[in-house]
């Protein structure tokens, strides 16, 4: 297995209409283990509650904290999303908790795209393991 390790984790480009590329993009990555752990250490909150005198450990996760942050890690760069006036929308951490909140289209292309990137690292690394 060929790695990288000046960028362990490079985006992939999807674009919106293979037929023709102008339409845009949008660039995506799997987040790494390490970074999931990393975000699961923010959002999730641990302790303890106390049941007919024994304890047991809680969790209480932050979802909407933890979407924004695993939706900036995945979602790396895009081009030709506009608002309706034809403005093009930045890519920023605010606008892409709000597209995938609000778009379902958006959210559902971004969805189908981190599936396929999955599928397709682990296609390559069983390749490589054959070879």
């Amino acid at each position: 297995m060929k790695i990288n390790l000046s960028d362990k984790n490079p985006p992939t480009k999807f674009f919106f209409d293979e037929a023709d590329h102008s339409r845009g993009w949008v660039e995506l990555r799997i987040c790494a283990p390490e970074r999931m752990r990393e975000f699961e250490k923010l959002t999730v909150k641990k302790g303890f509650e106390y049941r007919r005198g024994q304890r047991f450990p809680t969790e209480k996760p932050n979802t909407k904290m933890s979407n924004r942050l695993i939706w900036d890690e995945f979602i790396t760069d895009w081009s030709g999303i506009v608002d309706e006036s034809g403005k093009p929308i930045k890519c920023t951490t605010d606008n892409k908790e709000m597209l995938m909140d609000t778009v379902a289209k958006f959210a559902m292309f971004v969805g189908i795209k981190t599936d396929e990137l999955t599928e397709g690292i682990g296609d390559e690394a069983e390749e490589q393991e054959k070879n």
